[in-house]
């Protein structure tokens, strides 16, 4: 699976995930909820052909003077640097 993604933070000012309803709460908890779901999606996929799951722009978080994407709400990351709980997903399948 390609260009997974899922916000962490509902105060994103990209309003791709505004008016909508998920399953998952816009949360640090809930961006790993979702990844972990597809990825067990992936992996349980029959006869092996889920082999992997790509996060889009797991990188990008705020910088000073850059536009990063979705305003780096969706990043595997905090501005800070330091890891979010989803990151810790993909070890797990």
């Amino acid at each position: 699976m390609v260009e997974a993604g899922f916000s962490w933070n509902e105060g994103t000012a990209d309003r791709m995930f505004h008016g909508k309803q998920y399953d998952w709460p816009m949360t640090p908890e809930g961006q790993a909820s979702f990844l972990r779901d597809v990825c067990r999606t992936i992996h349980d996929t029959p006869g092996g052909r889920g082999i992997g799951v790509i996060w889009w722009h797991p990188d990008s978080i705020p910088a000073k003077g850059a536009n990063v994407w979705m305003g780096g709400s969706c990043a595997l990351w905090r501005p800070d640097g330091s890891p979010l709980p989803a990151l810790g997903e993909f070890a797990r399948f």
